[in-house]
């Protein structure tokens, strides 16, 4: 044999025998078999412990799951979604790439002993303590210590419900949603801004008008593909922000809109009560029309209040557009003495709400064929504070067949978003309309306040993220542990002189125990200094009792000091063994002259 053909041969065998054996040594690191762990309870029982509000020190037991979700698509950040037959919980890991250690499918066990569970905005979840803004995550070096990685290529299965259907027993856990689309005015739009990496809420309605959010990050892989425009399933993570249930993609390949997409729900027998609460923007005989651009009113929801809403502004752009809301015909003459009445709420800068009524409409055609009449009511100011408009006196149409428009008119330099709600025509009482001489949204700082501490450190400061819808104010006597304090938040001075009737209205959201927030009014008060040095009148407002669930205060009257100056003022108060967090937000006072 050729000697050089020998050594070749030689050596190719060789190495062909080296590179199996290194084969060997290049397996996974990881053992895919389940641990010698005993599970000690459910998942579902494990929550069931917990009170919203609260936080649980956990001192022993173990639960296992199965993982429905991780970060590998960026929609999901330092967080694991496991569940068992019983239900599913968030974990919260200080680490990333948990997909390649955690991928979907894997059981996983945790170890309960030195962890906490808690709640972030009414959403149950472990981790390795806990804060005002959440539970905080498991630092990398105590991971192993806690979560144990078990067998692998588990199924993932989801419950295949409808919108209805929805509800907190499926918190955390994989649900497929049937014969849902994106509702028309979020088609052509992306799940979030991946750009600028702005999270945001989409849409998604079944063909009865029923609404649920769909929430995406603009750090997930998907965040600037757009949205599908058929109708169809979706498979998601259920969550929850407060009182509004919210759905997590974990990737577009779980979303399969092919069928033709439905209309909504169906028109109801024409009335003049509109509200929104069913969730459709045309039931009753309601028609929304475009006469420059593709914006156009929608119904949008949010904590747990139902609208008409109106905006221009999309991808980061804005957008020239003549959109008309407009009501079915309506007979005045079945009126005695005709007066409309809705409230606003705006934000941003751009032009104003227009309000409109016609006796030539014809009903289905663009506004144009119609000649229109321009109403003047109050509308909002700003910072999504609710203005009631009063009574818009229509006496002068009062033997008329009319239709009544809501009309906006956005520009490419500008644009404002609108919301309508609580449309009506009553038989008015003649008493006026109402002027809001004070509103404060929080949007941006607490300026319009005085903000007087009387015991401890913390003080009332201002919270961008938290509001009703944006910024708010907030107080909490909880740093590391409870504290006493003494806080006051004082209005400016409200000037009634001339009015014949005022009202003070608000909103508040509170969590975890302690005292009450308290109202006060004083017309001795000054402005400046300490505010327990004047008499003050106590108030009893409707508020919040927990879960950072938004409450209306009703209608606080103010009729004890017209013809005068009178200061409301907000008094927190906790101890040392117990630290409410109350925020307060959409403060305003309404009065009649």
């Amino acid at each position: 044999m050729n000697f050089r053909l020998f050594f070749m041969l030689v050596l190719f065998f060789g190495l062909t025998v080296q590179s199996c054996v290194k084969t060997e040594f290049d397996e996974p690191e990881f053992d895919f078999a389940d641990p010698d762990l005993t599970v000690s309870t459910s998942i579902a029982a494990l929550k069931a412990t917990h009170t919203i509000g609260t936080i649980e020190a956990l001192t022993d037991g173990i639960i296992s799951g199965i993982v429905v979700a991780n970060d590998k698509s960026g929609n999901y950040y330092q967080t694991l979604v496991i569940a068992d037959e019983t239900g599913g919980i968030e974990i919260r890991i200080d680490k990333r790439s948990l997909f390649n250690v955690f991928p979907v499918g894997r059981k996983v066990f945790v170890k309960l002993a030195g962890l906490v569970m808690s709640d972030n905005n009414n959403l149950i979840q472990i981790g390795y303590m806990s804060n005002e803004d959440g539970v905080v995550p498991i630092p990398n070096e105590y991971v192993e210590d806690h979560i144990i990685g078990g067998s692998i290529n588990h199924p993932v299965n989801s419950d295949t419900l409808t919108i209805s259907q929805v509800k907190d027993g499926y918190m955390s856990t994989l649900i497929t949603l049937k014969d849902v689309q994106f509702v028309e005015e979020d088609l052509g739009k992306t799940y979030a801004d991946g750009t600028f990496k702005v999270t945001t809420n989409r849409t998604l309605e079944d063909c009865n008008g029923k609404l649920i959010l769909l929430r995406t990050s603009g750090y997930a892989s998907f965040a600037n593909a757009t949205v599908p425009e058929g109708k169809g399933t979706i498979t998601v993570v259920l969550s929850k922000y407060r009182d509004d249930y919210q759905l997590y993609l974990r990737d577009t390949t779980d979303i399969k809109f092919t069928g033709e997409r439905c209309g909504g729900s169906n028109p109801g027998d024409p009335k003049f009560d509109k509200d929104f609460e069913d969730g459709s923007l045309t039931s009753g005989g309601w028609t929304n029309k475009n006469v420059v651009g593709s914006d156009k009113w929608h119904a949008y929801s949010f904590s747990g209040d139902n609208f008409a809403r109106i905006t221009n502004y999309s991808n980061s752009v804005n957008n020239a557009c003549d959109a008309w809301l407009i009501s079915p015909q309506v007979d005045l003459s079945t009126f005695t003495n005709p007066a409309l009445s809705f409230r606003t709420a705006c934000n941003y800068t751009g032009p104003d709400l227009e309000i409109y009524i016609s006796k030539t409409y014809d009903g289905s055609s663009l506004p144009q064929v119609g000649q229109w009449t321009e109403l003047a009511a109050p509308l909002s100011s700003g910072t999504w504070t609710w203005v009631p408009s009063g009574e818009v006196d229509l006496k002068q149409f009062a033997n008329d067949k009319v239709y009544i428009a809501f009309r906006y008119q956005g520009t490419t330099s500008n644009g404002k978003t609108w919301e309508v709600d609580d449309i009506k025509i009553v038989n008015g009482s003649g008493s006026g309309t109402g002027e809001t001489i004070f509103s404060d949204g929080f949007d941006a700082n607490l300026n319009k306040w005085n903000a007087f501490s009387v015991k401890g450190t913390q003080v009332w400061v201002y919270e961008p993220n938290y509001g009703n819808p944006k910024g708010c104010a907030k107080m909490s006597g909880y740093t590391t542990l409870n504290n006493e304090n003494e806080d006051w938040l004082i209005s400016p001075a409200i000037n009634l002189v001339g009015a014949t009737d005022a009202v003070l209205t608000f909103e508040t959201a509170k969590n975890y125990s302690g005292n009450v927030l308290e109202l006060y009014y004083s017309d001795q008060y000054t402005g400046t200094g300490d505010p327990t040095v004047v008499n003050w009148t106590k108030a009893t407002p409707s508020l919040s009792t927990g879960t950072f669930t938004w409450t209306p205060s009703g209608n606080m009257s103010l009729n004890a000091f017209l013809g005068k100056s009178v200061y409301f003022a907000f008094k927190y108060t906790s101890t040392s063994s117990a630290s409410s967090t109350w925020e307060l937000d959409n403060v305003k006072v309404v009065v009649i002259k």
